[in-house]
């Protein structure tokens, strides 16, 4: 379809874009901040469409998810034109789809030699702001989509300022991230920050079983529930099997406060390892470390889920679906936590999730957490 409407359920943002668009006040650098997976990235691709197409068209928002009852016509592109066409097929020269892995392409023979392990300011030189000065090739504009700029280390964020302030001339930088809060603020000052919700869960169970035929419909929920309403989280969950390791997290909850904190550390890290191999099959350029990191943040999301799961039941009993399928009881286990305790032990596992991404000793980081947790279970 390749149309503003294939963006699903973010009418926030749909309706921040259509308003800049409708006064002719876009703004030059974008803010696109969310979870992964929830419609960023196409968002960012469909604005591209309607900035670069030649015969903008203007349709009515009924019918258009997050545009109903919109008021006023919806600008999107024609999807038929040239610049369309080109776009479509990712082959259009006046859009710039920049990220880490670019590092491989830099014209400099020893700066490809490097790791795509951070978003390096050489990148951000060669394909931002180098090109940013220059005309459009086929005369509308130019657009730059920024994939994971979190990952961008500080000399390239700083390098970046400039552009951001005082965009060229028809030059749009849409910026895309899911952790805004560890940019720098003067990234964040410089951008319109247009924010992203997560998904339904039904909606993203009915989108996992559509694309995994082998699923069951409450495998696929379960998948959703985990993920928070994050497509791209669910379906990654699914290809490294991160669920197989949902039992050792219940299990190790499970130890909490009496066991061996530094064991139980231990045996997190090392699962962490395992899905970090995974990691690295698809990311060569992922070190060791980065790798393992990531391998515990998913880890983390995993006894988040169950965390804030263990909460709803107590409430409420949690979702009816689950219930039914007898899914409920086997992802809260016999953990029992107070609301306000859960909400506390939600907050400690962000809070290491941030740690780990500032590189501190990762066992003494997992153990830390632990402890709070413990603490936090036998005070329920």
């Amino acid at each position: 379809m390749h149309s503003i409407e294939d963006v699903r359920h973010q009418p926030r943002a749909q309706r921040m874009i259509q308003r800049a668009l409708a006064a002719d006040r876009l703004a030059g650098a974008l803010l696109f901040a969310g979870p992964d997976g929830v419609g960023r990235e196409l968002l960012a691709h469909r604005l591209a469409m309607i900035l670069l197409c030649d015969a903008r068209v203007e349709r009515c928002g009924d019918g258009i998810d997050g545009l109903a009852n919109w008021g006023g016509p919806v600008a999107d592109a024609c999807g038929e034109c040239e610049n369309c066409r080109a776009c479509v097929n990712r082959a259009h020269p006046d859009l710039h789809v920049v990220d880490r892995e670019l590092v491989k392409q830099h014209p400099d023979p020893e700066i490809r030699k490097r790791r795509g392990s951070v978003f390096s300011v050489e990148v951000v030189r060669a394909f931002v702001i180098d090109v940013a000065g220059t005309k459009p090739v086929m005369g509308r504009a130019k657009v730059f989509v920024l994939r994971d700029i979190h990952l961008m280390n500080d000399a390239a964020q700083n390098a970046l300022l400039k552009t951001l302030e005082e965009p060229p001339a028809r030059t749009y930088l849409v910026l895309i991230t899911s952790a805004p809060g560890s940019l720098l603020p003067t990234i964040r000052s410089r951008c319109q920050i247009v924010s992203f919700d997560p998904l339904p869960a039904e909606f993203v169970a009915e989108r996992l079983a559509a694309m995994n035929p082998s699923m069951t419909e409450d495998q696929a929920r379960l998948c959703a529930d985990y993920a928070g309403g994050s497509m791209g989280l669910a379906q990654r969950y699914i290809d490294d099997e991160l669920l197989q390791h949902d039992a050792a997290m219940a299990e190790l909850l499970g130890s909490l406060p009496t066991g061996d904190i530094t064991a139980t550390a231990k045996r997190m890290i090392a699962s962490a390892k395992k899905l970090g191999e995974r990691v690295q099959l698809d990311d060569e350029d992922a070190t060791d470390t980065e790798a393992q990191r990531r391998g515990l943040t998913s880890l983390l999301g995993l006894l988040a889920m169950r965390i804030r799961r263990s909460m709803r039941a107590s409430v409420d009993g949690g979702d009816g679906h689950l219930a039914a399928s007898g899914l409920r009881s086997s992802m809260t286990g016999s953990l029992r936590l107070t609301p306000r305790a859960a909400g506390d032990a939600v907050r400690a596992l962000a809070s290491a999730e941030w740690q780990l991404q500032r590189n501190v000793n990762v066992q003494l980081c997992i153990e830390s957490l632990l402890i709070g947790l413990g603490r936090l279970i036998a005070a329920s």
